[in-house]
């Protein structure tokens, strides 16, 4: 399949060009592989920033629930010293973190429920759902994108397609639903 915009030739599955970044949409009636375009939306920094603010609120209170459960188990147990609490603390609270954007980004909504709540979903470079290990992968990613001062964040105000280094690094978009 070839984009109708910029002849750039297609995977016959790809929802939106990798070249140019129009929208390919199937029209009713009209045989497979015929597509007519509209443009695709990135989602920018601010639209991100605010799904990432709800998503933290989230995770903060569920690890918070979690926390005080799985605290008053190890507590009444007796005989746990802090190092051991603290060492379970880091593993719960990296266990929900991970479990929450990969499986979230990864499933049929392809959003976190920040994301949908702001109208945006994470795709890979075609336009369709990202698997499992593609998502844990941009999740891992982000660690870098923090470690240099947030820089891989602040790319995506700047970048043409509206991506972060954690994107680029997984070959992952985000778009308006």
């Amino acid at each position: 399949m070839y984009c109708p915009s910029c002849g750039a030739e297609q995977a016959e599955n790809s929802k939106f060009c990798r070249n140019c970044g129009v929208r390919f949409v199937q029209a009713e009636g009209v045989q497979p592989g015929t597509a007519y375009t509209s443009a695709v939306e990135y989602a920018g920094f601010w639209r991100r920033f605010g799904a990432a603010i709800i998503d933290g609120i989230i995770i903060n209170v569920a690890s918070f629930i979690i926390g005080l459960i799985i605290g008053l188990i190890i507590t009444s147990a007796g005989g746990v010293s802090d190092a051991t609490i603290n060492v379970v603390s880091y593993l719960i609270g990296f266990l929900i973190y991970w479990l929450y954007y990969a499986l979230m980004e990864s499933s049929s909504k392809q959003a976190t429920p920040g994301k949908m709540a702001l109208g945006i979903i994470v795709t890979d470079n075609d336009g369709n759902r990202i698997s499992l290990g593609r998502a844990t992968g941009r999740l891992f990613a982000k660690y870098i994108s923090t470690i240099i001062l947030f820089i891989g964040f602040i790319m995506i105000a700047f970048t043409p397609k509206k991506q972060g280094l954690h994107d680029m690094m997984a070959s992952t978009l985000v778009v308006l639903k």
